[in-house]
């Protein structure tokens, strides 16, 4: 009752966590699309030739597409990433209870078997050595009785021994078991920690991309202020370019984490109840 009173509670936590506000996880694009950057850009769009007019509004819907798409990708690695999470403390702490219930019962059950029997095996034993005395002191009479209690005890006392050595073997059977149960769900969890690697670096990379990023669209805001077609073109080239490396990374961590859930579905699937 306690376990389960444990494991219910631990998982309310984690469900009240991730209804709180998450953290940023990811260095998304810096890009904001205001109504005064709109229209210094529409100003520098009036000054540029016809043919770069086009060029300049491809390339501002590209990035606003982008950077959509980047966001609904970073949204995604978020709650894919906090129900990851969630999972795998609330599979950790099933794999540290598969078994305890039954090697709890067989425990108490073995513990109260050697207590009833105790008395029977006591005085048996008191019995051979008295008999051992009685050989001793070659009390023929004495002997002969003692045998006799003896003997008439020994088919309860192979019983006794029997019964006890039966749920001594259930108990180290039971343990057993448990011990292949937990290695075998550890082991199906263990390539995460591999994605949680490739997460790791993949992140390093996209925060990398992301700072970039950041000073091309410094690069394309200055140009705007100075109504600098050329410059805008320029900037809009490198900033697709970014962002579709940014994208690209946040569909990589989004792949890593969908890894990571296929194994714990496998993994909590194989785990008893």
């Amino acid at each position: 009752m306690k376990s389960y009173l444990k494991l219910a509670l631990s998982g309310a936590i984690i469900v009240l966590l991730m209804l709180l506000p998450a953290p940023r996880l990811l260095a998304a694009s810096p890009l904001e699309f205001t109504a005064a950057l709109e229209q210094s850009f529409n100003k520098t769009v009036a000054k540029a030739k016809e043919d770069d007019k086009t060029v300049l509004q491809t390339g501002f819907r590209s990035i606003s597409s982008l950077h959509q798409e980047e966001q609904n990708q970073e949204t995604k690695v978020k709650s894919m990433h906090l129900s990851n999470e969630s999972t795998q403390q609330l599979l950790n702490k099933k794999i540290q209870e598969i078994g305890k219930s039954r090697i709890s019962q067989l425990e108490r059950e073995l513990s109260q078997t050697k207590a009833r029997y105790q008395p029977l095996l006591d005085l048996y034993t008191s019995l051979n050595r008295r008999i051992t005395s009685a050989k001793r002191l070659k009390d023929k009479d004495l002997n002969a009785i003692l045998k006799t209690q003896a003997e008439g005890m020994k088919v309860a006392v192979q019983l006794a021994r029997a019964e006890i050595k039966l749920k001594q073997q259930m108990l180290s059977e039971a343990k057993q078991a448990r011990t292949q149960q937990v290695k075998k769900a550890k082991g199906m969890l263990s390539p995460i920690t591999s994605y949680k690697s490739k997460i790791k670096s993949e992140k390093s990379r996209l925060s990398t991309v992301a700072k970039r990023t950041g000073t091309h669209w410094k690069d394309f805001k200055q140009a705007l202020r100075k109504t600098d077609p050329s410059a805008a073109a320029r900037t809009l080239n490198a900033l697709t370019a970014d962002l579709k490396q940014l994208v690209q990374h946040q569909q990589n961590l989004v792949s890593y984490e969908q890894q990571i859930a296929d194994l714990l579905q496998k993994a909590r699937q194989s785990v008893p109840a």
